[in-house]
């Protein structure tokens, strides 16, 4: 069976010779150079900077693509001309006359646009 260890067999002993050399020389128990060279917590800080930097750019591309591509201000909308008609005579801008005949004048057809040859 894998990973069974049998009685009959003495267990691994490490050789703490080796380690007690360096050791015994202030470098300490170092695992095959982990942690020995001073850049780990340099490293740490580029990779956290690192993914700031990717999360930055990914909220301004969502925020780049999803943002309209129109104009950022409502343009009012257009009042209908019998409507600044029908706001003058409430005002007492103009009398009903005028405002009767103004209001057959916006009702009548507009004429034919007539066709000039320009040269």
């Amino acid at each position: 069976m894998p990973g069974f260890i049998e009685p009959s067999r003495p267990p691994c002993r490490i050789d703490t010779r080796a380690l007690d050399d360096g050791a015994s020389q202030g470098k300490g128990f170092m695992m095959m150079g982990w942690y020995g060279d001073g850049w780990s917590a340099g490293w740490m800080v580029v990779m956290m900077l690192g993914w700031v930097a990717l999360l930055a750019f990914g909220v301004w591309a969502v925020v780049a693509l999803t943002r309209g591509r129109g104009p950022t201000t409502v343009e009012p909308r257009a009042v209908e001309p019998r409507a600044i008609l029908d706001r003058r005579l409430a005002a007492g801008d103009i009398t009903a006359e005028e405002y009767a005949q103004l209001r057959r004048l916006l009702e009548a057809p507009a004429p034919p646009a007539s066709r000039t040859p320009t040269a």
